[in-house]
């Protein structure tokens, strides 16, 4: 149950990462923080299966 908090700030971030880089021309993206914010919404997405799968005991 509590690890909907840092799934959420993990998706958000990334998803803000990710537009913010995509907004930049493509010789100017930093493939760097493109592959942070994937990294942010995959842990994101893994911590919010945890969360609804082991709902009553976290």
């Amino acid at each position: 149950m509590y690890s909907f908090v840092p799934a959420i700030l993990f998706l958000g971030v990334g998803i803000w990462l990710y537009r913010h880089e995509w907004k930049k021309e493509v010789q100017y993206r930093n493939k760097s923080n493109i592959m942070l914010a994937a990294y942010a919404c995959i842990l994101g997405v893994a911590l919010l299966v945890v969360s609804v799968l082991y709902w009553g005991q976290l």
